[in-house]
């Protein structure tokens, strides 16, 4: 039940932000709006197909990831830069679904950048892990994050038996080490 809580969680921030950047874009590029709302139907077919699971593989989550930040590219027109350094064995291990997406959104969130400052995310694998990794500019129009995302991926885990997700947040830079199972 707890787990199942936990997801549902993640259905109305993914909407409530993709819809802020969808009326973003309407007024700006009407075309681009049109080609990001194909875009988030797609995403959200994925987010309904794993709404019961418990677990996705980390091919599915790099794919939605790729996905994801396609339509953020849409948006912020070269701001965002991905860099994925994947063990391609790793790729059939498992991990919390939709953590990636919980991941990507608060990098977004939570820094300041452009074409010329871009946010750099980095997705690789070492040591039986996914290392979710990106450079640091804090907004400051934006309050203190309540950690909630975070915590919905460390008890996700907790609650699939793992107590080993690591979080460092430096000034220059944030990570996340995700064990995949």
């Amino acid at each position: 039940m707890e787990l199942n809580a936990l997801r549902a969680h993640v259905d109305p921030h993914f909407l409530f932000n993709s819809f802020n950047v969808l009326s973003g874009l309407i007024d700006e590029d009407p075309e681009k709006a049109q080609s990001f709302l194909a875009g988030l139907s797609k995403i959200y077919r994925y987010i309904l197909e794993q709404r019961n699971a418990d677990t996705a593989t980390l091919q599915e989550e790099l794919a939605f990831a790729e996905k994801y930040l396609a339509l953020q590219q849409m948006r912020f027109e070269g701001g965002i830069e991905l860099s994925l350094e994947i063990e391609e064995a790793l790729q059939v291990k498992k991990m919390p679904a939709l953590t990636l997406q919980l991941l990507l959104e608060n990098a977004i969130k939570h820094n300041r950048f452009d074409e010329q400052t871009p946010l750099r995310i980095e997705l690789k694998t070492t040591a039986g892990q996914l290392v979710v990794r990106n450079n640091k500019a804090a907004r400051t129009n934006l309050q203190e994050g309540n950690k909630m995302g975070l915590q919905n991926i460390k008890d996700r885990y907790a609650l699939l038996g793992v107590d080993s997700v690591e979080i460092k947040d430096t000034p220059t830079g944030f990570l996340v080490k995700l064990p995949l199972l």
